[in-house]
């Protein structure tokens, strides 16, 4: 296996396997990482093409490395998804039906929970959205008029949301999304 790997590694560069699984290098070798949420391209391929580094979340490493991440499978995984996707015949060793049916099983999990993580974001967003509205409409016009409760929830709510927002943990959000909610009122 290890043979195989580094053959892969030899022949495919980072460009040819992104391109395969539907990513765009821009013309400076970056693009938006596939690992987490950004707005600016942090995912650097370098010169040589046969490593990446994402300045954002730091991963970094080879096509393997990229594939076993990307689809949530083991090295052995990678090395024969890679042979079989690019038709090297580098090994005649192909996972049986079994094995098959589990990483298909496996990566259809992976997208649910992406799409499940995207729409949950989407979610805080558009709450976070509201409740600086909330906190815009609610705000004392000066300083001696009393807090409004509805301001001092709203204000609270906005600081946990903008922490949910900016952690990564897709499991500590949801966690912490049950365990602290404030009622509205």
């Amino acid at each position: 296996m290890n043979q195989a790997a580094e053959q892969i590694k030899d022949l495919l560069s980072m460009q040819t396997v992104l391109e395969r699984y539907g990513f765009q290098l821009n013309e400076r070798n970056f693009m938006r990482c596939p690992f987490h949420e950004e707005k600016t391209a942090s995912f650097r391929v370098y010169d040589n093409g046969k490593r990446f580094k994402c300045f954002g979340c730091g991963e970094s490493g080879s096509v393997i490395d990229f594939t076993m991440k990307l689809f949530g499978i083991s090295f052995s995984q990678a090395v024969l998804r890679l042979n079989e996707d690019f038709g090297l015949r580098l090994t005649d060793r192909k996972p049986d039906l079994r094995k098959r049916r589990e990483l298909a099983a496996k990566m259809a999990e992976n997208v649910r929970r992406k799409r499940e993580r995207d729409a949950y974001l989407e979610q805080l967003v558009k709450e976070h959205r509201r409740l600086w509205q909330d906190y815009l409409n609610q705000r004392p016009a000066t300083p001696a008029e009393p807090l409004r409760p509805a301001f001092v929830r709203a204000l609270h709510r906005l600081e946990y949301v903008r922490y949910l927002l900016s952690d990564g943990s897709e499991q500590d959000a949801k966690d912490n999304g049950r365990n602290n909610r404030i009622h509205k009122g």
